[in-house]
């Protein structure tokens, strides 16, 4: 069992200037579940400022049964 695994979306930039992402990852967590074997994992914790990047993977990950938490760096955050 991993008791916490800690996702960020982008990675960075390929050498043909395509971005760099963790979407690879989800789409293999969502498959695995989707054919009734999950991943054991007890959290998946998002930790990205890419908004729209975290949403994505929250919202695959969440329907595909696993437990997520965003993360929030508080240093980026405007109160």
């Amino acid at each position: 069992m991993i008791e916490q695994l800690w996702l960020e979306h982008d990675l960075g930039w390929r050498r043909d200037a395509s971005p760099l992402t963790t979407m690879p990852v989800v789409e293999e967590l969502v498959s695995a579940a989707g054919y009734g074997r999950p991943y054991a994992i007890n959290e998946i914790r998002i930790h990205t400022r890419n908004a729209a990047g975290a949403s994505a993977m929250k919202i695959a990950l969440a329907d595909a049964g696993y437990r997520i938490v965003r993360h929030y760096d508080p240093r980026t955050l405007r109160l």
